[in-house]
């Protein structure tokens, strides 16, 4: 291969790396050594004229006239096509395929008749603005007289083809109108037979509800699809109406669907949320946090459609994040200091379930399991009873380290061998209010 000389451009210049660049008939040249090779063997070039050009505005416009005018032609080529079709009633009445493709076309052109009579203007007034930026346009004007005059033939033919076919189309009509009525009837048997799923049974649980909601995902996704197709028919043949029932139909069943996941999705959270704190250690237990929290998820339960409240799925949420919240301050009540041994045991004697609050293991979940909301009274008396113990308690410790540091004074009577008792004046004082004390107690 024999080498390529460049006369070097006044603008050349060696760059740092060791390549060589220089502007070559308008565009920008770069020389450069490959790797591990000493010799300048990799070439590359930049057009700087048609990167500017493409970045003009007139450039682009005249590309996206080119592609709007091309779509435009195929378009106008095919009603044109199905519209014929209508020449031949006696095939076009034996042929559905045939009658939707000239159906479709009537359609088509009826709701796109001022859109593309509106193009056409654009298109020609794109054409001027290219013709005085001296941007040939010959061919392009040449092109879209002839779409504009075959667009023209179209709309004139739509009402002819229109009134042949119309015969055809009322038989297929009925047709169409008695497929919608029982794709009607089958959504409404599965709206229904949906709600009486178990999805709607707290029971339930959420790994099968998920499941359930996957599968009714993906049945009403092919209800969906046929709706559509359903939809489509009746915009053809001019059948919306009996379409009415059944978008009804499936806007409540789409409500449904996302009503009850609602309901799980809020179960999941609770759940989870539940039992991460069930698993908390006894002396690790926050009850403030737990009962904002609990408070939180009420509102949430609040939150969801009016819809589902009915149901067996949305009380079964509503009672456990309400028997959470619940016992919730009896968990904190029974944390308190005054707690003894034998409250405890009144309290599994209460509840009829046997535990150990003092094994380092044990859990809020061990205590839940008593199902506390159950007990609410019981475990109130019994925290009460412990607190008036406590205090009863500190007043009998008082009592005890006062009068043990008590000193008596003996004083002989008279001139008698007997003596007599007597205690400081502060020190008599103390005794009437421990009398007080005392009586209060016993009372």
């Amino acid at each position: 291969m024999r080498p390529r000389v460049w006369l070097a451009h006044t603008l050349a210049a060696a760059l740092p790396a060791g390549a060589l660049a220089t502007l070559l008939e308008g565009k920008l040249v770069l020389v450069n050594a490959s790797s591990g090779s000493p010799k300048l063997d990799c070439a590359c070039s930049l057009d700087l004229l048609a990167l500017a050009a493409s970045y003009s505005f007139t450039t682009k416009m005249k590309v996206d006239a080119v592609t709007l005018l091309e779509n435009l032609e195929a378009w106008v080529d095919k009603q044109a096509i199905s519209l014929d079709l209508a020449q031949n009633l006696e095939k076009l009445a034996q042929s559905f395929d045939s009658l939707l493709k000239t159906m479709d076309s009537l359609y088509q052109v009826k709701v796109k008749k001022s859109d593309n009579d509106l193009l056409i203007e654009q298109m020609k007034e794109t054409l001027r603005v290219l013709a005085a930026d001296k941007i040939p346009t010959g061919k392009l004007e040449k092109r879209l007289e002839d779409v504009a005059n075959k667009w023209d033939e179209v709309k004139k033919l739509q009402p002819q083809v229109k009134s042949t076919v119309e015969p055809i189309q009322a038989t297929q009509a009925d047709r169409i109108r008695k497929d919608i009525d029982a794709f009607t009837t089958r959504v409404v048997q599965y709206k229904k037979a949906f709600r009486s799923n178990s999805l709607y049974k707290f029971a339930t649980g959420c790994e099968a509800a998920y499941s359930q909601l996957n599968t009714a995902a993906t049945e009403l996704a092919k209800l969906r699809k046929e709706c559509s197709q359903c939809a489509e028919l009746a915009s053809i043949f001019e059948l919306t109406d009996a379409m009415g029932p059944v978008t009804a139909a499936f806007k409540e069943l789409h409500e449904d669907l996302v009503a009850v996941k609602g309901v799980w999705d809020c179960i999941m959270l609770c759940e989870t949320q539940f039992q991460s704190w069930r698993q908390t250690l006894w002396c690790n237990i926050s009850t403030s946090d737990m009962e904002e929290g609990a408070k939180q998820f009420v509102k949430e339960v609040k939150l969801l459609p009016k819809t589902v409240r009915d149901e067996d799925v949305f009380k079964g949420l509503d009672s456990m994040v309400k028997n959470f919240l619940v016992s919730v301050p009896l968990v904190a009540d029974l944390r308190s200091p005054a707690m003894r041994d034998r409250h405890w045991q009144q309290l599994m004697e209460a509840t009829k379930v046997t535990f150990n609050v003092a094994d380092p293991a044990f859990k809020l979940d061990d205590l839940l399991a008593l199902q506390l909301h159950n007990f609410e009274e019981e475990v109130g008396e019994i925290v009460d009873r412990a607190q008036k113990e406590e205090k009863m308690e500190n007043g009998l410790n008082k009592l005890e380290e006062n009068w043990a540091k008590m000193v008596f004074q003996f004083q002989q009577h008279k001139t008698t061998d007997v003596y007599t008792v007597k205690m400081a004046e502060e020190d008599f004082e103390m005794l009437e209010d421990n009398q007080v004390l005392v009586q209060g107690m016993m009372a």
